[in-house]
């Protein structure tokens, strides 16, 4: 996508002072049209990558991540914990976390994921999909921790969910309505 439509973006333009980072990765939902890492994979490659970035040494982070994007944010921040006694880089960074925005993100898992689980020999479900089962125990650990962790430290979030059901669709049929 290009990066000049992405909404926050747009803040940056409004907002003196603010920077706008955007993390991109794969995510497919089958292994057959590309290749998407493991949760905790994702999360350790995304740390790496924000905590050597000169302009995220300083000041105040706020992290909003859509659907799969907030589950990554969840785990950036517990590896950054979990790092932080030996790694000062990563100590300063999740002091500096303020905020984070959940939009749309499956705390607990989705339901299409296990429909991929189900038929599995046919979809071929990813690395991505496979961390997104409903009720997954990993899943389910990871918000507890979030939970428990956003508390202690006083970490401000927002949480949107998706009310109405969406109907899966091709493109051909999205320009006729």
């Amino acid at each position: 996508k290009d990066e000049a439509s992405l909404w926050p973006a747009w803040l940056a333009q409004d907002i003196e002072g603010l920077a706008v980072y955007s993390v991109g990765y794969e995510a497919s939902v089958s292994g057959w049209n590309g290749s998407a890492m493991e949760l905790t994979d994702r999360a350790a490659n995304v740390l790496n990558l924000l905590l050597v970035k000169p302009n995220l040494e300083t000041g105040q982070l706020i992290f909003a991540g859509h659907s799969l994007g907030g589950l990554v944010i969840k785990q950036v921040l517990r590896k950054a914990a979990d790092e932080a006694t030996d790694r000062a880089a990563a100590l300063s960074f999740i002091e500096r976390v303020r905020k984070v925005a959940f939009l749309a993100t499956p705390h607990v898992g989705a339901d299409l994921a296990g429909w991929g689980d189900r038929l599995r020999v046919f979809i071929r479900p990813s690395a991505a999909t496979r961390s997104l089962l409903r009720n997954d125990s990993h899943l389910r650990d990871l918000n507890l921790w979030y939970r428990r962790w956003s508390k202690q430290r006083g970490i401000d979030h927002l949480i949107l969910t998706e009310t109405k059901t969406t109907s899966v669709r091709n493109d051909s049929q999205a320009g006729q309505q």
